[in-house]
């Protein structure tokens, strides 16, 4: 098929919208990849999402002949593509796997489209023009970021593998397996950078193999320069800058002693709150201070202008903003009041359109041809029919009077992988929310709230200054959180020594499945090991991604849980050698 008719096809086709979300316990169906040419038109609206994922951003990509826009759509497993010539049209769909949950998206030099499914663990190849899937791959449990680099993929898995394979072709494919929790990865002359998601880490990998840890500066005052100790957490995205370097959009955490005033809580010095957003500039001959971006939540997408602006999107607070980064501050969009009626997801400049968003709820494009100006020139393109948000969903999302949302500190459900300090408690690691919440009870370490409503109360309202949550809102987010899955365990390193450290696991003479039983391991008893109290067992699923481990964050690595941070009460390891141990680790992390 020519160019030309292939374009024809796809400016003549119509869309259906996809279904409500299939349950996350629900097996997948066989794929189904469709592209109709005779469907029904579209209906002006739907039922209600059932269990959409939560925000991740980044799902949005702009071809490099300019002629497209292709949209990640997790909520209906779906990936869309649009025209953007004026006035910008819908022009196709790929329906994907129930539970799929695509996510970023990578094109190859021969105008293929590679797609992340981060919950079908596979890539998805897709070709626009021939308007056919070419291949689907497994990579990893939970594929994350996507880069190309000639005829390579290279993909960034959360729990810690960088697989790289053929973009074309059934080739083989390679694992390097390195720190967990990987996020984006991208290339550069030097080799490869992947960053870390809630450690907001860069890792550089150089053409000759070794890997070269670039941590997070920690900053010693807040933006009003009182007293205080931010450190950077949770890089939502990174992208490259075109000049060497790497743009980081993250969050700050709070080191600071934290207190409950009333009306949530803050630090004893400032009244910045506990999370702010920011963003920085790696790069390997300077590293930049970070820029703080003071009441915003949820920066989960950047996209780098010719002006030498970054257009941030905050799915928090909804909207858009312009952010110049050598001045210490921010300008809004004259656009920011249209982006209502849609929650943005991403981001992506193109350079004769200008600035294209992603919004969900209900899912559209939104084309800003003049960016920065009063009349931003805004077109929207619909993605399916209108919907209805999960409750469940928006609240989990949707920031309190201090800024800051429930996602802040359980990004996509999870954690911020931060400890905070608070007077009455000490030191307190976050704990995840995957996994099914309902059945966590009771909650936080010392299992003192007994039920889900009680950890609203003390969480949303206390600490967040949220709103009091009606019964029904309670449930409403308590059935939403409950649906959301433990990260799948990463690929083993070594099967053997996986297995040897399956039999110590449940040796009685080590006692580890004594209190880690079952498929998630814990037996949700609270228990005193010797490290300062009784504390609920956490679970082990999902645990490669979830580091520094132990209440107050003692252990920095899963090696340090059986070392340095062993107790005498927390299994029995002293007859074991150091092999053994290490035999350990390597079971425990694929869990």
């Amino acid at each position: 098929m020519t160019r030309s008719a292939a374009l024809a096809w796809l400016a003549g086709l119509a869309l259906a919208c996809a279904g409500p979300r299939a349950p996350a316990s629900a097996p997948s169906a066989p794929v189904a990849y469709v592209h109709p040419l005779d469907v029904p038109p579209l209906p002006e609206t739907e039922p209600p999402l059932s269990g959409p994922p939560p925000v991740a951003g980044g799902t949005l990509l702009i071809t490099r002949d300019g002629a497209h826009a292709v949209a990640s759509d997790p909520d209906r497993d779906l990936v869309w593509v649009a025209s953007l010539a004026s006035p910008p049209s819908l022009v196709g769909r790929f329906a994907l796997r129930a539970g799929d949950e695509p996510g970023r998206l990578a094109e190859d030099a021969h105008g293929r489209v590679h797609v992340a499914l981060r919950g079908g663990g596979a890539i998805v190849s897709l070709d626009l023009a021939g308007r056919r899937v070419t291949r689907r791959r497994e990579v990893c449990g939970a594929p994350r970021g996507l880069a190309v680099d000639g005829d390579l993929l290279h993909v960034a898995c959360a729990g810690g593998e960088l697989a790289t394979l053929p973009a074309a072709g059934d080739g083989p494919m390679t694992v390097q397996h390195l720190l967990g929790d990987l996020r984006d990865v991208g290339v550069d002359a030097d080799g490869l950078w992947v960053s870390r998601f809630r450690a907001a880490e860069l890792l550089r990998i150089g053409v000759d193999g070794p890997v070269r840890h670039k941590p997070t500066p920690v900053v010693r005052a807040d933006p009003a320069g009182r007293p205080a100790s931010f450190v950077a957490r949770v890089a939502w995205r990174a992208i490259a800058d075109g000049r060497g370097g790497v743009w980081v959009l993250h969050q700050r955490h709070n080191e600071s002693e934290l207190y409950d005033n009333g009306f949530g809580t803050v630090p004893y010095y400032g009244r910045e709150g506990a999370v702010l957003s920011a963003i920085t500039r790696w790069s390997d001959d300077r590293e930049a201070a970070g820029l703080v971006l003071p009441g915003h939540s949820l920066p989960v997408d950047v996209a780098a202008l010719p002006t030498g602006e970054l257009a941030v999107v905050f799915a928090g607070d909804r909207d858009l903003r312009l952010i110049r980064p050598d001045t210490a501050g921010s300008r809004p969009l004259g656009v920011i009041t249209p982006l209502d009626g849609g929650q943005p997801i991403a981001v992506a400049h193109h350079p004769r359109v200008g600035v294209v968003v992603q919004l969900r709820a209900p899912a559209s494009l939104a084309v800003i041809r003049a960016p920065g100006a009063v009349d931003g020139l805004e077109e929207r393109v619909a993605l399916g029919a209108r919907f209805s948000d999960d409750p469940g969903h928006a609240r989990f999302h949707a920031p309190t009077r201090l800024g800051i949302a429930c996602a802040s500190c359980h990004p996509e459900g999870g954690d911020d992988g931060h400890v905070y300090h608070f007077p009455r408690d000490g030191l307190r690691r976050t704990q995840p929310l995957t996994g099914g919440v309902l059945r966590g009870a009771p909650y936080h370490w010392r299992g003192e709230l007994t039920t889900f409503e009680a950890l609203l109360a003390q969480t949303l309202e206390t600490r967040m200054g949220g709103e009091p949550a009606s019964p029904a809102q309670v449930a409403q987010l308590a059935g939403w959180l409950d649906a959301i899955a433990d990260l799948p365990g990463p690929s083993p390193r070594d099967e053997a020594a996986s297995r040897r450290g399956a039999a110590l696991f449940e040796d009685p003479e080590v006692g580890c499945a004594t209190c880690h039983p079952g498929p998630r391991g814990t037996d949700g008893q609270a228990h005193d090991v010797g490290t300062g109290g009784r504390f609920v067992t956490p679970p082990l699923a999902g645990i490669a991604a979830r580091a520094p481990y132990l209440h107050d964050g003692c252990a920095q690595t899963l090696e340090d849980r059986f070392t340095i941070c062993h107790t005498e009460g927390h299994g029995r390891l002293d007859h074991l050698e150091p092999a053994q141990r290490a035999d350990l680790v390597a079971y425990v992390r694929g869990r």
